[in-house]
């Protein structure tokens, strides 16, 4: 009596093609995770690298860039002007001022993470504007006038010596924030839900 020979059944065929998809549903999680990870990683270096390069240039005008945001708290409107492009503009490439003296560059500035009008607003790993908030002096990168508002230190301060009055943030991977006393904190348990995956320079 010869053997017959067996298929596969409906119901077996499903439980494959379950499990199959059971994995690659877990490959793909896996991958969103490494690479939600990566652009993490990359925003914060990006933030490290613009943070140092707003030192160098405090070091070298005893002021800081313009705000790339305006947050009127505690300001009045007159002061204020905001400069989206300000850190590609003041920190990204060099510039002569009235005297023919060249400054900068202070930062390398990838054209990946330039977006924008122009392509002058630098952005995080996920395509979102980086913020810089310094609300005690802006220099005219084009007259090289300095206009000041609050000077927090005498020039030649030693840098040991300052607290840091600036603060540079990605919002994150939602690219949403809320404005408050935790506006940008996203390190502490008090960070409004919006802002819990900021990162920050301080």
């Amino acid at each position: 009596m010869g053997s017959r020979r067996r298929g596969f059944t409906l119901i077996e065929m499903l439980v494959v093609v379950g499990i199959i998809l059971l994995l690659l549903a877990l490959l793909i999680a896996v991958i969103n995770s490494v690479m939600q990870q990566k652009r993490i990683t990359q925003t914060t270096t990006l933030i490290s690298d613009v943070h140092a390069a707003v030192i160098a240039y405090y070091a070298e005008f005893h002021c800081y860039p313009p705000d790339t945001d305006v947050y009127a708290t505690g300001t009045t409107p007159e002061t204020m002007a905001a400069v989206p492009e300000s850190i590609f503009k003041c920190l990204g490439v060099p510039w002569v001022d009235k005297q023919g003296a060249t400054h900068g560059p202070f930062l390398y500035c990838p054209p990946a993470l330039l977006r924008g009008p122009n392509r002058r607003t630098l952005v995080d790993a996920w395509g979102n504007p980086i913020h810089l908030d310094a609300m005690h002096s802006e220099i005219n990168t084009e007259s090289g006038s300095v206009t000041v508002r609050g000077e927090p230190y005498p020039p030649g301060t030693p840098l040991s010596q300052r607290t840091e009055d600036f603060k540079i943030w990605s919002n994150g991977s939602d690219g949403r924030e809320r404005e408050g006393s935790n506006c940008v904190s996203g390190k502490n348990d008090q960070a409004y839900p919006e802002n819990k995956d900021n990162i920050i320079s301080w």
